[in-house]
């Protein structure tokens, strides 16, 4: 049995730093990523697998953003399309911070697979949620 933390930390929102495209980013509301692999047993002789087979490593998140963050990335885009469809290939890092402990989760060859735009009477703060296809993640 462990022994309790007393006064201690635990990460948090508040511990978290993003840097998309290079920039550290305080438009962010919302970021989620997952890698999954297809596992699989197979079977020879008996009705016991004797051995598992391996399939593609894949990689799949999203980013909810402020329309200020959004307006800005496209601000930057050069050329007339300024949809995030055209941005090519770029790293998200994520790192958290707790105590002195520094995590980074480096989300690696991102692009945006969606660009979209909705808002309703009463928004304060229009965000929007975007969908990421990701090359790999490097946890460090």
């Amino acid at each position: 049995m462990s022994t309790p933390l007393i006064n201690g930390k635990a990460y948090a929102w508040a511990s978290i730093r993003i840097e998309l495209l290079g920039t550290v980013v305080m438009g962010v509301t919302a970021i989620e990523y997952e890698q999954s692999q297809e596992k699989k047993n197979n079977y020879g002789a008996g009705s016991e697998p004797v051995s598992r087979g391996y399939g593609n490593k894949e990689y799949k998140g999203g980013i909810t953003l402020s329309m200020n963050e959004v307006e800005k990335i496209r601000a930057a885009i050069p050329g007339a399309d300024k949809s995030l469809l055209v941005i090519g290939p770029f790293p998200i890092i994520v790192q958290f911070t707790v105590g002195t402990t520094i995590k980074t989760h480096e989300l690696i060859m991102c692009e945006f697979t969606t660009d979209k735009f909705g808002s309703k009477q009463g928004d304060t703060d229009i965000e929007q949620q975007f969908d990421l296809i990701i090359g790999g993640i490097n946890y460090k």
